[in-house]
């Protein structure tokens, strides 16, 4: 079942928790609320700014955390007797997964939000498994372009497969050893985007593969990047009909008004889903929020800019990782562009202008590879200013800040980054 919330449809989008049109109650497992984020374009142009994705649980949801609100869940309401375990084995399972993908750039996280079952019979008893995500950070930063889109593909699955009891306690196993085998990348650029996205993909697979008899559920939710603003968030909800909690069920926790004969869908959790307000560079944490509802300007942005050329160093750029294995010196050091100008006979202008226009486009130029114009100027400055194969050549031959071609290479991110 795909319910899909498109990304230019007006429409209010309030998921199946508000139980309000009627064509939504098909969606039993999911909820979903969009009231905190607009899809109208923002004044403000994000575009060659990096952000990140978080998604979090809200402070309340505590389990038994001392002064929680939340019910807590019954295992004794759950509990089947050893009479009725005699006659029938029962298990149930329900396993909610948030799938984000993002477009231009090409980047996909999966986070499963929680997973929950029950299974009992004569010669298992009763036995209870849960999962469940207080929070998650393992989106890196990424560069928002002019086209940037945010879909989200919330999943449920829901099973009563006798083996299915046993697959939910692989998620969180299964979660650990890939984020373990692929670490997560602090920048996603061409090096690293394999590494971030067969990780997405092997959580997601295995958690499909998971159940041979299942009920599926899955709601797209869009929006575009140049639509944030300061405070933007998408709530999400998971539900597990099976569940019971302490105490009566009331609109807070129950995810449907729409209930049959036998149970009450209880909400497992809520989280809320962000991207954080973006930041100037990469290689600072500079962001572009100056308060909780405004950003800075195009000038106040200049003036950041340029105060984070002035602070970070040009070690810590060419050491920064472009990948878990590649930082910006090794890949630079590695691109034809550099091995050309370091073995030249020649360092006169026309080298100049192509070592620099090398650097700043093409397919093999440092934007081209995930950094935004003024970063990759930044790691310029410092190839020029420190690698070996250069620097030694700087007081024998013409200053780069004084090249035609490397002005024009610059462009406007000349006048930021300091003398070359």
């Amino acid at each position: 079942m795909h319910l899909s919330a498109d990304l230019d449809n007006p429409s209010h989008e309030v998921g199946s928790d508000q139980g309000d049109a009627a064509a939504l109650s098909i969606v039993r497992y999911l909820g979903w609320d969009t009231d905190g984020w607009s899809r109208a374009p923002s004044p403000n142009q994000m575009a060659g700014l990096y952000t990140r994705l978080e998604l979090y649980a809200p402070p309340s949801v505590g389990g038994s955390a001392p002064h929680s609100a939340i019910r807590l869940r019954s295992y004794d309401q759950e509990n089947r007797s050893w009479f009725e375990r005699l006659f029938e084995s029962e298990t149930d399972t329900v396993t909610t997964l948030a799938n984000v993908e993002i477009r231009n750039p090409a980047l996909n996280i999966a986070i499963p939000l929680f997973s929950v079952s029950h299974a009992s019979g004569r010669d298992l008893g009763n036995t209870w498994v849960t999962n469940f995500t207080q929070s998650n950070v393992e989106s890196p930063l990424f560069l928002i372009g002019p086209n940037t889109a945010l879909i989200i593909h919330l999943k449920a699955q829901a099973s009563q497969d006798l083996k299915s009891q046993a697959a939910a306690s692989v998620i969180g196993a299964v979660t650990q050893a890939v984020q373990i085998a692929a670490p997560t990348s602090q920048l996603l650029t061409t090096l690293s985007k394999p590494e971030v996205n067969n990780a997405a993909t092997a959580i997601d697979t295995t958690i499909s593969n998971l159940y041979s008899k299942e009920k599926s559920e899955d709601v797209e939710i869009g929006r575009f990047a140049d639509s944030w603003r300061p405070g933007n968030k998408i709530v999400l909800s998971g539900c597990a009909p099976f569940v019971k909690v302490d105490g009566p069920v009331d609109g807070n926790i129950k995810c449907t008004d729409i209930a049959d004969v036998t149970t009450v869908d209880v909400q497992v959790g809520t989280w809320i889903l962000i991207m954080r307000c973006p930041q100037v560079s990469a290689f600072d944490s500079q962001n572009v929020c100056k308060h909780s509802d405004q950003v800075m300007s195009d000038t106040e942005i200049k003036a950041a800019q340029k105060a984070v050329a002035d602070r970070v160093s040009n070690g810590f750029i060419l050491q920064y990782a472009l990948s878990s294995q590649t930082t910006v010196q090794s890949f630079v050091q590695s691109q034809s562009w550099y091995t050309a100008y370091v073995n030249s006979s020649t360092k006169n202008e026309d080298a100049m202008a192509s070592f620099c226009g090398n650097a700043m486009s093409g397919t093999t130029s440092l934007p081209a590879n995930g950094l935004s114009d003024f970063d990759a100027a930044l790691v310029l400055r410092a190839i020029i200013d420190t690698a070996p194969g250069i620097v030694q050549h700087r007081n024998t031959t013409p200053g780069f800040q004084t090249s035609d071609g490397c002005k024009a290479a610059l462009g406007k991110q000349a006048d930021l980054i300091g003398q070359l």
